[in-house]
């Protein structure tokens, strides 16, 4: 006996595993003495460990066990977030060693945390459940800020595609604005944590990483009494954020309480005058920050 794709092309089924969904062929099974096919059912797919999503003959998707136990996992941590927030008054994004006022926000985009805007919708319209104006999150804004938030006040200067250098690197991330990418609904995520890798705040972006986002987090830790605001670019952010607070006086405390530095692996890149400047080592109370504790997260 052995397993071979079905052999009509238009038996089609959506296997969905915790890796992602893979659209298949239909199995069956062909006999090696009298090469006679059978096509696999019901019995066959949950035996391999594969569920359909409805008891019908007809198959169109298939979600693995794996995606189940995964899936039971989730709902008992949210579970055990709702017994330790709502019952027993906990946070659980403040960090035991930094307590409420962590040393530093250490903070970074990850461009690969993607979502298209199709993403949830239906071919066929009449499949289509009713609509949610207002999205709820399972989570609130825990971590994950609402992109609300980032529109008021930060909108305040021109659109522009003009590198920003420091030394002999130009750098992506360091523009003042992006482009947004139609294709894509949520372009990536872009997250603040402490020196122990407890996430202290995070916001999805919806084109390419710009300094709107970066002075989004930077007010943030700022709110939590951080002391230092740890980025890529900081040494273009600066110049930014600069320029933000002699037009709003509001972010001035921002630029003369909290020191920016630089991560100390990506500042090798950067020019020698920076790499000193903004060397976490350099600064008076960093003690041994490293500002790599992002990579951490998203690793």
């Amino acid at each position: 006996m052995k397993l071979i794709p079905n052999p009509d092309p238009n038996l089609q089924i959506a296997v969905v595993m915790h890796q992602g969904r893979f659209d298949l062929r239909a199995a069956s099974f062909l006999c090696m003495d009298c090469r006679e096919t059978t096509d696999a059912d019901q019995n066959g797919y949950i035996f391999s460990g594969f569920w359909p999503a409805r008891a019908t003959t007809s198959i169109s998707y298939l979600f693995c066990e794996e995606l189940f136990a995964m899936w039971a996992f989730k709902e008992w941590e949210l579970c055990r977030l709702n017994i330790k927030v709502k019952i027993k008054n906990m946070s659980t994004v403040t960090s035991p060693p930094c307590g409420k006022s962590p040393l530093m926000g250490s903070s970074d985009g990850n461009v690969k945390l993607k979502r298209h805007t199709s993403a949830g919708k239906v071919l066929n319209p009449q499949n289509e459940r009713e609509s949610i104006q207002e999205e709820t999150l399972r989570f609130g804004d825990l971590v994950i800020k609402s992109n609300k938030d980032l529109i008021k006040g930060i909108f305040f200067f021109r659109h522009t595609q003009k590198k920003e250098m420091c030394g002999g690197s130009a750098y992506k991330a360091a523009k003042v604005d992006s482009c947004k990418r139609s294709k894509f609904d949520e372009t990536g995520l872009l997250l603040s944590v402490c020196r122990h890798g407890i996430g202290l705040g995070a916001i999805n972006m919806q084109e390419g990483e710009s300094m709107k986002h970066i002075l989004f987090l930077q007010k943030l830790v700022f709110g939590l009494n951080c002391k230092f605001f740890c980025n890529d670019v900081i040494c273009g952010y600066e110049k930014f954020v600069r320029k933000v607070a002699i037009a709003f006086p509001e972010y001035q405390q921002m630029t003369s309480k909290m020191k920016g530095i630089l991560p100390r692996i990506h500042a090798k890149a950067h020019h020698w005058p920076f790499q000193i400047l903004y060397n976490p080592q350099w600064q008076k109370g960093a003690g041994l920050t490293v500002g790599e504790e992002h990579e951490q997260v998203f690793f």
